[in-house]
């Protein structure tokens, strides 16, 4: 499917207002001029992402494409707009109604809408990233290797689309963004968190406690308009679990219906027969986790991008034994709050994929707006160490 005028035309709109807020940016002495190059570099390599990715799956195909077209899930059976709302995949396709059905915009012109939201949360997570920075930039050195998680590739890739990853990345970036701001940003944090809960409505449950802490100077203010909010918010969350619940099949929770959700859903994985399947059932936790967090291993790879995927768990594994060893040796484990909430769920989720992931491709994609999350507080230890390190004999 080549590009059309409409397709130029939505390009153009998407990105002028881009462009005028990297002006805007690239004006403002208050940034050094490598910081305004970085921002300018993230822009560009995540429009070149957005070709490369529309690309790849009108070649290859992918349920993103079946997500602008409304058909990645029917079971619905959806007669107008708000029969397509719920959780996950029915999310996305209710987002999608009006600029696909309605407007008849093509694949690619979703592709650079998705994409333009896409580099908003990214240029969130830098100005996040930049802000703990500064109030910390005294005791760091080597500040810049902090943006690193944000190039990293696979987070480009299956961000500059039509997916859910694109979404859960700009609610996680809203999240970051309203904590980690020195001002009260309730309406960013609770944006971000339904976000989170319609797209992985575990996501949603996992921040909720940062949902709170962050709106409790609000509620302290008026009685009214705190009952309002938690009366809305409650509602949310009550209609998301209740549909996840359906959606994963469970009458209870309890370990034994968990870990038969697990075998189910490995079942079903097999059933595509993937060429790049790993066999999670026959492993304990500890491969489990190995596999999920490092491979496919270099000498792994098959083809180009699994290439650069194989790149990645590298860097990541390299960061990661580096960081551990900053810890033993300082003894000391100071990395900025949100920082580590973030830390901490990314690793609860990377756990939750060893039960529910059997292949390299699933690990990449669901791995990769999580890895920034990861790596940034890694790199902050590394960086927070390294004067330490030149003073040492």
């Amino acid at each position: 499917m080549s590009l059309k005028g409409m397709d130029y035309l939505v390009l153009a709109l998407c990105n002028l207002p881009v462009l005028y807020f990297l002006r805007s940016c690239w004006a403002n002495k208050a940034y050094t001029l490598n910081e305004r190059i970085l921002l300018v570099l993230l822009w560009l390599v995540h429009l070149t992402f957005s070709g490369v990715f529309a690309s790849y799956i009108l070649e290859r195909g992918g349920d993103s494409h079946g997500l602008w077209h409304l058909t990645a899930d029917t079971s619905q059976y959806a007669q107008d707009w708000m029969g397509y709302f719920g959780i996950n995949t029915f999310f996305v396709q209710w987002l999608n109604y009006f600029p696909s059905k309605i407007l008849g915009l093509s694949y690619w012109s979703g592709t650079f809408i998705y994409s333009t939201l896409s580099f908003g949360a990214i240029a969130l997570l830098f100005f996040s990233f930049r802000q703990l920075i500064q109030q910390n930039k005294e005791s760091l050195s080597l500040r810049y290797l902090l943006y690193l998680p944000l190039f990293l590739p696979g987070l480009h890739f299956w961000t500059a689309g039509v997916t859910k990853e694109c979404l859960l990345l700009l609610g996680l970036a809203l999240l970051f963004y309203a904590f980690g701001s020195q001002k009260f940003k309730g309406l960013p944090g609770i944006l971000g968190w339904a976000i989170c809960l319609l797209t992985r409505p575990l996501v949603g449950i996992f921040f909720l406690p940062l949902l709170i802490w962050l709106l409790y100077p609000f509620f302290k203010k008026s009685l009214t308009k705190t009952m309002l909010v938690l009366f809305g918010l409650g509602y949310l969350l009550f209609k998301a679990i209740r549909q996840f619940l359906a959606y994963l099949h469970l009458d209870e929770l309890s370990w034994e219906s968990l870990m038969l959700l697990s075998k189910n859903q490995f079942g079903f994985l097999d059933s595509f027969q993937s060429s790049t399947a790993v066999p999670m059932t026959d492993m304990n936790l500890s491969e489990r986790m190995v596999a999920v967090f490092f491979r496919p291993f270099i000498w792994e790879t098959w083809d180009f991008y699994s290439l650069i995927f194989a790149l990645e768990n590298t860097w990541f594994m390299l960061i990661m034994l580096v960081a551990l060893l900053v810890i033993i040796w300082r003894k000391s484990f100071n990395i900025p709050f949100i920082a580590k909430y973030y830390l901490i769920i990314a690793f609860g989720m990377f756990l939750v994929f060893t039960f529910t992931l059997n292949n390299f491709g699933l690990f990449y994609r669901m791995k990769s707006i999580w890895l920034p999350f990861l790596q940034f507080p890694m790199l902050w230890l590394i960086c927070k160490a390294y004067p330490h390190l030149k003073k040492s004999p």
